[in-house]
């Protein structure tokens, strides 16, 4: 558990989506582009 709301989570899923970070669909999440999580990450630390 993280303590996020459910609309917070898919709020960012679905940036997440639309940048082509991320795949989802049935109750999982492909990574599409691991090193853009990676450097999303590092830009927000």
């Amino acid at each position: 558990m993280i303590g996020a709301t459910w609309e917070a989570t898919s709020r960012v899923f679905g940036d997440f989506a639309v940048r082509g970070l991320i795949r989802s669909g049935r109750g999982r999440v492909l990574l599409t582009d691991p090193a853009g999580l990676r450097l999303l990450g590092r830009d927000t630390a």
